[in-house]
């Protein structure tokens, strides 16, 4: 549960939500190897895009601004 928002995020969805995202990431052009900085607070799309970036095997690059 995101405190910020309420939004609920379950276990079963992670995994779909993440392989959509890797799609769209491989669309752009982005590839095995490629370094993804992930810039956000800490919030379930937060989650979303780093399992997305390990999906598609990125190296991720957290970048927190708080």
């Amino acid at each position: 549960i995101d405190g910020l928002t309420g939004r609920e995020l379950y276990r079963h969805h992670i995994p779909v939500q993440a392989m959509w995202l890797a799609t769209g990431l491989a669309r752009l052009g982005l590839k095995r190897g490629d370094v993804m900085g992930l810039f956000g607070m800490n919030s379930l799309d937060w989650i979303e895009g780093c399992m997305g970036g390990q999906a598609l095997n990125l190296i991720v690059s957290p970048i927190n601004y708080a």
